[in-house]
């Protein structure tokens, strides 16, 4: 089994559970910062072009915004769009989430 899809198998698991905790809570919280920590962590072993970089980008920038990480996901969103070949289309979906 390739690192990728060990990762996919850990990402799934996590979001299944941060989605089944009640939100607002410290384990939602911590749920929600794994969740894009594993994707951090696929997003460095794919490209920004690759279906699953992109899932990956936009899903730990989305999972810091579920965490209530308003400041983190800015600064990561950041540094997706540097690395440059993300869909602008991504980019304006999570831009309008960090100002709400």
């Amino acid at each position: 089994m390739s690192k990728l899809d060990e990762l996919n198998i850990q990402v799934t698991s996590a979001i299944y559970q941060a989605e089944h905790l009640e939100d607002g809570t410290a384990e939602s919280k911590n749920a929600w910062l794994e969740v894009s920590r594993i994707e951090e962590e696929i997003a460095k072993i794919t490209t920004p072009i690759e279906i699953e970089g992109h899932i990956a980008r936009r899903g730990a920038v989305s999972a810091l915004l579920e965490a209530g990480e308003t400041n983190q996901a800015r600064a990561l969103l950041t540094r997706f769009i540097s690395e440059g070949n993300i869909d602008p289309g991504s980019i304006e979906t999570l831009k309008i989430r960090l100002r709400e």
